[in-house]
């Protein structure tokens, strides 16, 4: 594709003068589209027939987030059910190249929880042939069935089905791009209430898509800066609770928290190591602002940086060997 440009250049130093210049795009390459995905309605009972709805929407919501997916349009989608052979030539016929369902039904284990069954399907996906021995003989099958995976999960609680969904899309998500999905992230965050009593300060927590917001922490003093442990079950937050500033630790699942650091000055930017065993913060007790690195079963401190210059902000390597600061 050619485009063509008019522009009005003015040329000169001192003598000022203006000429119209003609220039030539030429786009040859463009970005990859977006893969399109079919998101087949959820199989339930009466029973289960909202969650299996609401999987579905949230799955297909997930998807679109993506630059690199695009989810057909719900009433474009032709009939499919869970057991019945996949119609591969009417997924085509539609334009999609992945299609994605499930079915809900209850555990016959445990009467309290339900089994979401979900597949991912290739619909261009090559036939694959198995080869195996039997009976002194080599005997070879022919997989036709486009299944990429078939996987199933547990699950009690409904009010838990938008991290059933966001779990799923990232199962589907790396099933097609080989590249782990962020549906299951979350953000947290401080935020600032003035009511007529006064100020009040929490940290809360949402899901990637700024929905499922809970408030984890609150206090009349300030909170500062929330840092997740790596395996996303607790927060490092600076407080003031005491009048001064302390880095706490907060367990999501308990709510209980403990204290690290109390130390007179500057107690602020904590940082989980990458296998959770080491925290690195800033303190100012001995001047100026320096990292420091707590090991979190002993609580033994280390002073790793020296000086009159502000050190701050410390963010730690992938693999846990040094640290990047400001």
């Amino acid at each position: 594709m050619r485009i063509n440009i008019q522009v009005l250049l003015g040329i000169g130093l001192f003598m000022p003068m203006l000429a119209w210049a003609n220039y030539t795009i030429e786009i040859r390459q463009g970005t990859q589209s977006a893969i399109p995905v079919a998101v087949v309605p959820f199989e339930a009972d009466e029973t289960h027939t909202g969650v299996a709805q609401e999987l579905a929407q949230l799955i297909g919501s997930d998807l679109n987030v993506s630059t690199r997916l695009s989810t057909l349009p719900l009433s474009h989608e032709v009939s499919q059910t869970w057991r019945a052979p996949i119609q591969v030539p009417a997924w085509r016929d539609l334009g999609a190249h992945y299609m994605v369902m499930g079915s809900i039904q209850p555990n016959p284990t445990q009467a309290d929880q339900w089994l979401c069954f979900y597949r991912l399907v290739d619909l261009y996906q090559t036939p694959q042939t198995a080869a195996q021995v039997k009976d002194g003989t080599l005997q070879t099958s022919t997989q036709t069935d486009n299944i990429i995976f078939e996987r199933k999960v547990a699950l009690s609680d409904p009010k838990k089905v938008p991290q059933l969904a966001h779990y799923l899309s990232d199962q589907f998500y790396e099933g097609i791009t080989g590249t782990p999905g962020i549906f299951s992230t979350r953000v947290a965050y401080t935020r600032l209430l003035r009511t007529p009593q006064g100020r009040r300060y929490s940290i809360e927590i949402m899901d990637f898509q700024g929905s499922q917001i809970q408030s984890v922490v609150e206090s009349s003093e300030p909170l500062m800066s929330p840092s997740w442990s790596p395996d996303g079950r607790s927060l490092a937050y600076v407080s003031f609770a005491q009048k001064r500033a302390g880095i706490y630790v907060l367990d999501l699942a308990s709510g209980k928290t403990r204290r690290l650091t109390h130390f007179p000055g500057i107690n602020g930017a904590p940082a989980f190591s990458p296998d959770g065993k080491q925290m690195a913060f800033v303190l100012s007790k001995s001047g100026a602002p320096k990292l420091y690195v707590m090991n979190l079963e002993t609580h033994n401190l280390t002073q790793l940086t020296e000086g009159t210059y502000i050190d701050t902000e410390p963010s730690w390597a992938p693999d846990g060997a040094s640290l990047i600061f400001t």
